[in-house]
């Protein structure tokens, strides 16, 4: 059942989790023009058109994808510090750049990889 579409670039966003392209060949896409026709006689469906994202919603997106990359290299890097600590070496700029990680989020930027 189609509650809510939102436009999205070439396309819509089904209830908040399916995204179907405007391709003529497509069912989904066919029921959504369907949906915002109103529905047919028999069978009448009611939903919400939504504009394309807004700038809020864009700069959530950014910042998941941003903290899933920064997460990503922290993990490595958690591994990185260990394998350091065994073998007895200095880790101080691993550890330095580790807590720029931490604190990008703070910013948006992302720090410089070191050596």
């Amino acid at each position: 059942m189609i509650n809510k579409v939102k436009i999205q670039g070439n396309g819509y966003l089904v209830n908040g989790n399916m995204s179907v392209p405007k391709a003529e060949g497509n069912r989904h896409y066919r029921e959504i023009l369907e949906a915002i026709k109103g529905g047919t006689e028999d069978y009448p469906i009611a939903i919400v058109v939504e504009d394309e994202f807004t700038q809020d919603e864009l700069d959530l997106q950014v910042q998941a994808t941003f903290r899933a990359t920064r997460n990503t290299l922290l993990s490595k890097l958690d591994i990185e510090i260990n394998i350091a600590v065994d073998a007895g070496l200095v880790v101080d700029e691993l550890r330095k750049y580790r807590q720029a990680l931490r604190d990008a989020t703070q910013n948006w930027v992302m720090p410089e990889p070191i050596g």
